[in-house]
């Protein structure tokens, strides 16, 4: 039974507009900033991968 797309009349906040002006502002070192802007996710999908 498939009960389809979720709906309401009550819209949620999905987020904020610009994400990358939130991580600029968070005043984490370069290292840290480049982690969080993608470096963490890339070494995990590149974890146990084998050229």
């Amino acid at each position: 039974m498939s009960l389809g797309p979720i709906e309401t009349d009550f819209p949620f906040d999905m987020g904020v507009d610009d994400p990358v002006a939130r991580l600029d502002a968070a005043g984490l070192s370069p290292a840290d900033r480049a982690a969080v802007a993608g470096g963490n996710a890339l070494g995990l999908l590149q974890k146990g991968r084998t050229r």
